[in-house]
């Protein structure tokens, strides 16, 4: 079992731990890289993503749970600005350092009314012309079908990237029930899955009704 599961899940007891800022502040002591965040070459969900984004440009990207920002700075080539957000404050300081030229800022990505004051301040009124980047994310949110719905609302595209396995400990319990999720929410839903469990999903918000 890797070095920073023991941070994330009980995997006896079958429940959530969160224990992020820990697990961060263990990295270097105990030799892991949580996620492996920094080998993107090798990660199933980064080539996925690849595949969905084609010629999209944006305005402003937002990725909530940005980690070390590896990802965060992979995929800012794509917006002319760039903002990541975390729970951990030393993932912060680590992504603050190794990429000065993105902004990044503490936020609990379970704090429903946290998140949802940042999406409307960084989207409101934008008319999709923004990207928010969820990823590897929201199996660690309860309220994640709230965070989803909050982005269409505020009419951004949203990147998700997942690793689904059978049976997960997470709170997404399904590829399909996520997709279902997506789609009543979002006008154009572009997917792809990985044999090694990993969904991305590429999604434009609906323009009216909302």
């Amino acid at each position: 079992m890797a070095g920073y599961h023991k941070f994330v899940f009980d995997v006896m007891k079958r429940r959530f731990v969160g224990r992020f800022e820990e697990m961060y502040q263990a990295e270097e002591q105990e030799g892991f890289d949580s996620w492996r965040q920094d080998d993107l070459a090798i990660r199933d969900d980064v080539k996925l993503c690849q595949m969905l984004f084609n010629d999209r440009r944006y305005s402003k990207m937002i990725d909530l749970g940005c980690g070390k920002g590896a990802l965060t700075a992979s995929l800012a080539g794509f917006a002319e600005k760039t903002i990541g957000f975390d729970i951990s404050p030393t993932a912060i300081e680590i992504a603050r350092s190794r990429y000065p030229e993105i902004e990044f800022q503490t936020l609990d990505a379970a704090d429903r009314d946290a998140v949802t004051s940042v999406l409307r301040m960084q989207l409101a009124g934008r008319q999709g012309q923004d990207l928010v980047v969820l990823a590897q994310v929201l199996c660690y949110l309860p309220n994640w079908r709230e965070v989803v719905r909050e982005v269409g609302r505020l009419s951004a595209d949203v990147l998700i990237l997942l690793y689904q396995p059978e049976n997960p400990i997470g709170f997404v319990k399904s590829t399909q029930e996520l997709l279902d999720e997506v789609k009543s929410n979002f006008s154009e839903v572009a997917f792809q899955e990985s044999s090694s469990s990993h969904i991305a999903i590429l999604a434009s918000p609906q323009r009216t009704g909302k």
